[in-house]
């Protein structure tokens, strides 16, 4: 048997992902015994991969960069409309912080709804029903416990981002 491109040399490897029959010159080309058609393939294959991973590195950084412009804005709007309602700054920050943490609060009350939900259910709702004024008592509980998860869940949240960003940063060089 000759190789498949050069008819007058004897085989001396086959290519690892076709088949093809090489001669030896065409067999050392690469680390692997490859054919010239299948080492093109890798190479473009391996490109995109490469190019799909920054594209997901990319995207990774900007949901990131959002949730952190997202958490400032929110904590400044209520700066803003809180001048208002109270006298200190401390009061003010206070109450902006735990806003800026609401929608993470949300976001763990969520997950966590069926337990609390049950807890509720147990000692508010009685046994005959659910009245508007309970309905509108839980509604307030929710955003209360909302509150109160965001304020604890806030600092974990943005230390986090913080640093997946930058390690997505380092990864993305």
């Amino acid at each position: 048997m000759n190789c498949f491109y050069h008819e007058d040399r004897p085989v001396v490897g086959q290519c690892v992902d076709c088949g093809k029959f090489l001669c030896k010159e065409c067999s050392s080309k690469y680390d692997t015994i490859i054919c010239d058609e299948c080492y093109q393939k890798r190479v473009a294959l391996q490109h995109q991969e490469e190019e799909e991973y920054h594209q997901t590195v990319s995207d990774a950084k900007k949901e990131i960069v959002l949730r952190l412009v997202k958490s400032v804005v929110i904590f400044l709007v209520a700066l803003l409309i809180t001048s208002s309602w109270f006298e200190s700054v401390g009061g003010k920050m206070f109450f902006a912080y735990f806003v800026a943490g609401f929608p993470y609060g949300l976001k763990a009350y969520n997950s966590l709804e069926r337990s609390i939900r049950n807890v509720i259910i147990k000692y508010i709702y009685n046994a005959d029903g659910v009245s508007s004024s309970i309905s509108i008592i839980s509604i307030i509980l929710k955003l209360l416990v909302c509150f109160a998860i965001g304020g604890f869940c806030l600092p974990v949240v943005l230390v986090k981002d913080i640093q997946e960003f930058f390690k997505l940063n380092k990864l993305s060089n």
